[in-house]
This record gives structure tokens, C-alpha cells and sequence, in this order.
């Protein structure tokens, strides 16, 4: 839940930044927390943030996955730097062997078909393993299956 916060957040700033600037509108400091400071904006956008990631986990609606997918991958395409083609086609080959990998030779190692087994087995929403754990109220409200 963290790593996908993160970067929803890491992907909306630059727009909020964007807005702010070309409105006008000045950020007072809210308050220092954890020894950061946090604006006006900044606290919004972290709320909307986990409001949709936390949204994703309760409802398990197809819109708010995608808008999570596509977060997770501008921020990993804008971390990861692949200086030339080279390291391109070693990092796909090097994924590709791993994909074979757990497809065809987990079963020698591992006495199952990893892929097969993770495939099959019955789909659960963690969240609601978690609520029913604790005897959370507000189950009925949790979608069974992610």
C-alpha cells in the first residue's frame, strides 16, 4: 500500500505544482511532521492518495487498478535509467529466462508448478482476511475478491 501511494503521489505533484503556479496560489506551511514540513497541498494530495489506493482495497474497482498500474509504471520509467540498448535486451532476456523459469522448471525444484498453483488457487481480497481477523466492523462493505 505504501509503494503504491507513493506513486500516485510522485506521479500528481508535478500537476499540482503546475496548478498552484499557474493560478497564483500561495502554500503556507501546515505543520512539521516526522521532521518534514507538509503545505496545504501537500496534505490534500496525500489524502487523495490514500483515499485512492485504500478505495482500491476496499472496492477492488478496475478504474482505481488501472490508475494504480499506470502510476507504477511512469514512476518506474522514471527512476530506472537504461543507458543503451545493450542493458535493454539483457534486462528483457534476463526476464524472459526468469518467466521460463518458474513455467516450466519451478516443478523440479519447488514439487509444484508455481505459475499452475498461483493460477488456480481461489482469488481472496487481503484486506478482508485482515478485517475478518480482527473482527473488523464494515465487512459487508469489503468486495470478497480482488
Amino acid at each position: 500500500m505504501f509503494i503504491s501511494k507513493h506513486n500516485v503521489y510522485f506521479d500528481l505533484s508535478p500537476h499540482v505544482t503546475l496548478l498552484k503556479t499557474q493560478l497564483c496560489l500561495t502554500d503556507p506551511l501546515v505543520s512539521r511532521c516526522c521532521f518534514k514540513s507538509f503545505t496545504h497541498s501537500q496534505g490534500i494530495l496525500l489524502l487523495v492518495c490514500v483515499g485512492t489506493v485504500g478505495g482500491w482495497l476496499v472496492s477492488g474497482h478496475w478504474l482505481l487498478n488501472n490508475l494504480l498500474v499506470i502510476c507504477i509504471c511512469v514512476a518506474f520509467m522514471s527512476h530506472v535509467r537504461l543507458p543503451n540498448i545493450k542493458i535493454c535486451s539483457l534486462l528483457l532476456v534476463c526476464l524472459f529466462v526468469y518467466d521460463i523459469f518458474w513455467v516450466f522448471f519451478s516443478e523440479r525444484f519447488f514439487g509444484a508448478n508455481v505459475m499452475l498453483s498461483v493460477a488456480r488457487q481461489k482469488a481472496s481480497n487481503p484486506v478482508l482476511r485482515v478485517a475478518e481477523s480482527l473482527c473488523l466492523p464494515g465487512l459487508q462493505l469489503i468486495k470478497k475478491k480482488l
